[in-house]
């Protein structure tokens, strides 16, 4: 197996040397329940329609959805004062060619953080070529439609339907997560265990009438000064009590551990690296398990020659996919 030598500034007070992004958003109260939650029995028979989606507590009442596999799905709310299904929206999902057959289609709802309106996801086959599996829907200015991109990197709430694989909105996973908005996309990086894409996940947080970007698996990298050539080489006689510092003479891997998809809604992400460092010579190398963000500064490859970047520790990652693992990219 190639190793990458390279100078790590190696923070190794482990636990806490781990670089964390908390993104301060608006925190709804929680709603008010019904005296009498309403049942989707009930929603099948006001709103006529074969197929329904488990109502979603919001402020006023409950809010649902309710969709037939024509591509016309409605959007409906239970106040507490009236106690009745009362329709408030209507839309379209997208649809594929009728040589595909009769979509499978599920919709699931969530209140999310700082929103007084439930948020809808589509989930069924909306693409010919797998790309498009998801479409999210909500209530806004324009009223119920889909959840599109807007100027700015945001999201926002178009109004408008949907037609077909093409319409802005329309995703590769799409799931709820911790009251916010998440969206996975396939990334160009080199597949990674077993065959699994490195997709870049976005997570979008509702301020101001718009779905803000709160964090992202996409990194990017800034310039770092070279590492002195003075450090001691690594003490590998014990690997417990090492002190944080910069060393020299490292080979450095990574094995990345994924999180276990199950299906196209939980995708393969990078939930936590073993660094393994080993010195020169036949000395015991040492293994620290961090953060799949956890920082380090590398050497890479530019057009204009070879620079020291800032980088998280699963560009490391060694051994999952033969020669097209991430460091392969490596000078």
């Amino acid at each position: 197996m190639r190793r990458t030598w390279l100078w790590l500034a190696l923070l190794v007070s482990i636990i806490a040397g781990v670089s964390i992004a908390w993104f301060t958003g608006y925190q709804a109260e929680t709603p008010p329940a019904a005296a009498v939650k309403p049942t989707e029995s009930s929603l099948l028979r006001a709103s006529g329609m074969p197929l329904v989606a488990a109502p979603v507590a919001v402020q006023e009442g409950y809010e649902a959805a309710a969709w037939d596999t024509t591509g016309r799905v409605t959007f409906w709310k239970w106040t507490n004062a009236s106690r009745t299904w009362g329709q408030v929206g209507v839309s379209t999902y997208p649809m594929l060619p009728a040589s595909y057959g009769t979509p499978s289609i599920t919709i699931t709802g969530a209140l999310l953080t700082g929103m007084s309106n439930a948020t809808f996801i589509v989930s069924g086959q909306f693409s010919g070529d797998g790309t498009g599996n998801f479409i999210a829907f909500t209530n806004g200015p324009r009223g119920w439609g889909t959840i599109a991109p807007g100027a700015g990197g945001v999201l926002i709430p178009t109004g408008k339907r949907s037609t077909d694989n093409r319409t802005p909105g329309n995703s590769y996973t799409e799931l709820f997560r911790d009251g916010y908005l998440e969206i996975s996309e396939p990334g160009n990086l080199p597949l990674g265990t077993n065959g699994s894409e490195w997709q870049v996940e976005r997570t979008y947080a509702w301020r101001s009438g718009a779905f803000h970007q709160a964090s992202s698996t996409q990194f990017t990298a800034t310039l770092a000064s070279p590492l002195p050539a003075t450090g001691p080489p690594f003490p590998t006689a014990s690997c417990q009590g090492v002190s944080s510092g910069t060393y020299k003479n490292l080979a450095v891997s990574a094995s990345t551990r994924f999180a276990n998809p199950g299906s196209v809604s939980h995708p393969y992400l990078p939930t936590s690296v073993v660094l393994h460092l080993q010195g020169y010579g036949p000395v015991k190398g040492c293994d620290f398990t961090v953060t799949p963000d956890f920082p380090i500064v590398i050497s890479a490859a530019t057009v204009s020659g070879t620079a020291w970047i800032t980088a998280p520790a699963w560009v490391l990652t060694g051994g999952a996919n033969g020669n097209q693992d991430i460091r392969n990219l490596l000078p």
